[in-house]
């Protein structure tokens, strides 16, 4: 083989090495740069996730239980409405009713 041929070939062989080390360092810093933090950031984003759909889920049932207590409240005050409705009526019967020694 000639000294040419074999400064070739080894030429050939050094630019490879040297493009795989550049592909390699590339990938690293791709890694390190991009990856990494986008992993971090997405391991966030699943913690806060779950917190929120925790939280959710304690105000759906603060929710329900606040409407049972207002169900509750409502028929109260109806039920004090038709007693006072009653206690005027009978406020109005008195009152109006003439007196038998006013006559």
């Amino acid at each position: 083989m000639e000294t040419s041929t074999i400064l070739t070939i080894l030429s050939i062989i050094g630019g490879l090495i040297v493009a795989i080390k550049g592909a390699f360092a590339l990938f690293q810093f791709i890694v390190q740069n991009i990856i990494t933090p986008l992993t971090l950031n997405i391991s966030a984003l699943q913690d806060t996730t779950r917190e929120l759909k925790s939280l959710l889920e304690r105000v759906r049932g603060d929710m329900q239980s606040l409407d049972k207590r207002l169900a509750i409240v409502e028929q109260s005050v109806k039920s004090a409405h038709k007693r006072l409705d009653h206690i005027f009526s009978i406020c109005d019967q008195t009152h109006t009713t003439p007196r038998s020694d006013e006559e």
